[in-house]
């Protein structure tokens, strides 16, 4: 049985305003696929890609999420991604949740460990899919 491919992968699709745009999120973890999208301002994902940017051996907790509020007034987390704090072996273990934004029932997360190496090379890969050089930006972990 060959090993799937471990990775998550956005794709922003700007809206006519370039204000807001659609943010989808594919996620392999072996036979385990994940998917879903929400609005989210271009500004967030720019400062999220600079948030991952750290000095290799003081990688510090990064947490993004994303959501709509409820008309009961609760929040919705519709994508939830959080990198952990390095470890002794210079990997940051990564955890993603994402729900489905119209049946918030349809719900799944996944984690695994990432290689510093890749978390820099996502980095570029969100500046140029920001800049509109590049459609997604992808994460290859362990």
């Amino acid at each position: 049985m060959e090993e799937k491919v471990k990775s998550l992968t956005f794709e922003y699709e700007w809206s006519s305003d370039d204000d807001f745009g659609l943010l989808y999120v594919r996620v392999i973890n072996g036979f385990t696929r994940l998917q879903s999208d929400f609005w989210v301002q271009w500004q967030d994902i720019v400062e999220f890609g600079q948030s991952l940017d750290q000095p290799k051996m003081h990688f510090s907790k990064v947490e993004e999420n994303w959501g709509q509020t409820l008309e009961t007034g609760e929040h919705q987390v519709i994508i939830k991604i959080l990198f952990e704090q390095i470890n002794e072996q210079g990997h940051i273990d990564l955890t993603i949740e994402l729900r489905d934004k119209y049946d918030p029932k349809k719900f799944g997360g996944t984690c695994f460990r990432v290689p510093l190496s890749s978390i820099a090379n996502f980095c570029d890969e969100i500046r140029l899919m920001m800049d509109k050089k590049s459609r997604t930006a992808s994460l290859y972990c362990l």
